[in-house]
């Protein structure tokens, strides 16, 4: 999943189907809007799509 726009500073979303609908998922540790609640399985990337989501 490519991103529409990269993650800015000042970024901070009240949940995945936020950043998602402002084209910046998935995020990255360390990015602007990073978040480890939601970050579901740990890894670093936040907002992730779901293999099986078709996107």
């Amino acid at each position: 999943m490519d991103r529409k726009r990269p993650p800015q500073p000042g970024d901070h979303w009240k949940g995945c189907n936020s950043a998602r609908a402002a084209g910046t998922a998935p995020i990255y540790a360390g990015e602007p809007g990073y978040d480890e609640s939601m970050d579901g399985d740990g890894d670093g990337i936040a907002c992730e799509p779901h293999p099986d989501a078709g996107f």
